[in-house]
């Protein structure tokens, strides 16, 4: 019994630091049912989008990263949730969790 409580703890812990990386350029930024979805360009290529409200601070302070590194062309890093939302959000976008403009 114990070994299963221990390894349901791992599996668990595991699981809550998973998330999605991208590093590019933000090639869009739009609203849509009170979400910011920004669209960013990874080094590869491919498109990645994240989602996120702006309803505090750190997330307007992030929504204003996002604006300059969209004006300037700048490299952007984003961390986002390691899973697509797809049914509430229909633009397929992760959930923000960090971001760095350089």
């Amino acid at each position: 019994m114990k070994y299963l409580i221990a390894l349901f703890m791992l599996i668990v812990s595991t699981g809550s630091y998973a998330n999605y990386q991208s590093q590019g350029q933000v090639t869009n930024i739009m609203t849509s049912l009170g979400k910011v979805i920004v669209t960013v360009k990874n080094v590869n290529g491919a498109i990645d989008k994240f989602w996120f409200t702006p309803d505090s601070d750190i997330n307007r302070v992030s929504l204003s990263l996002f604006l300059t590194a969209k004006a300037t062309q700048g490299t952007v890093w984003v961390n986002g949730s390691d899973t697509i939302d797809n049914l509430q959000y229909p633009h397929k976008a992760r959930r923000l969790i960090a971001m760095d403009y350089k």
